[in-house]
């Protein structure tokens, strides 16, 4: 594309275009080391009888570059992003971070079943299942 569809392309943009991407970025992002930046990943969490079920959105993480563990009653998610640069390609506008770490921590309460975590990276989704112990499972009681 030439330079000046690209001119074109950004002033289509309005201010507020930029006040709300400014906005949209608070909070999720922090320097770390030099180059680098520390992301807090959006995450859904939902909950039924059985379990809790935490969606974290790790784009661009392979597998070898995630840590998920258990720590102290604190499930501690960890990943990192690197993207190789290529050689003989100019860039002409660069929005994502060329390296960068994820984390983000919860607390967990007493009625998770810490031993039977489990964890899985789908297309760019890690899925942690964090079941309930027995104790903390609805129980029906039946009446006479």
């Amino acid at each position: 594309m030439e330079r000046k569809g690209l001119d074109m392309l950004n002033k289509m943009l309005t201010p507020f275009d930029a006040f709300d991407a400014l906005f949209d970025g608070l909070g999720r992002y922090s320097l770390a080391e030099e180059g680098e930046t520390l992301l807090t990943p959006r995450v859904d969490i939902h909950e039924d009888d059985a379990q809790f079920t935490v969606e974290v959105d790790l784009p661009g993480v392979d597998k070898k570059d995630l840590k998920v563990e258990v720590e102290n009653g604190t499930l501690i998610i960890e990943a990192e992003r690197k993207t190789e640069e290529k050689e003989n390609r100019k860039a002409i506008r660069i929005e994502r971070v060329a390296r960068a770490r994820y984390r983000r921590t919860f607390t967990l309460g007493d009625e998770i079943n810490g031993d039977d975590i489990k964890a899985e990276l789908r297309n760019g989704v890690l899925v942690v299942t964090l079941p309930k112990r027995e104790k903390a499972l609805p129980k029906r009681i039946e009446v006479r």
